[in-house]
């Protein structure tokens, strides 16, 4: 309930920031600041899943499935070393590096709030 909870509250927010990120900034920060709001436009989704999934981590931990977390742990770790090197090498390029980096946590997260849900059902 936590994890929908959170996602209803803030799915208005990280998607404002998600469409107009870049605009947002310029405004608020002044022009030079265009690029980091285009930054925080690619890594919108993933600051999304990682604000929603502090109640899903919790009950892992909680209900013992520790050995899932620690392999998701170095899953994700190794998702995302290779996010950043395919984008740093492959496609050179910053924002390449930040959109894989940022597809690589979307997806390690909604697996641990998947496996959250399925183990509460049990």
């Amino acid at each position: 309930k936590a994890t929908w909870g959170l996602s209803a509250m803030t799915i208005i927010p990280f998607s404002v920031l998600f469409i107009f990120g870049g605009k947002i900034f310029s405004i608020v920060f002044g022009a030079e600041w265009t690029t980091a709001g285009n930054y925080c436009q690619i890594l919108a989704p993933w600051l999304f899943f990682v604000f929603i999934n502090k109640p899903s981590a919790q009950v892992l931990i909680v209900k013992q499935e520790l050995k899932f977390v620690f392999f998701l742990m170095v899953f994700s770790i190794l998702l995302r070393v290779i996010a950043m090197l395919t984008g740093y090498y492959l496609y050179q390029s910053v924002v390449a590096c930040l959109i894989l980096f940022s597809a690589a946590g979307v997806i390690t997260i909604s697996i641990n709030i998947r496996y959250a849900f399925m183990s509460c059902n049990k």
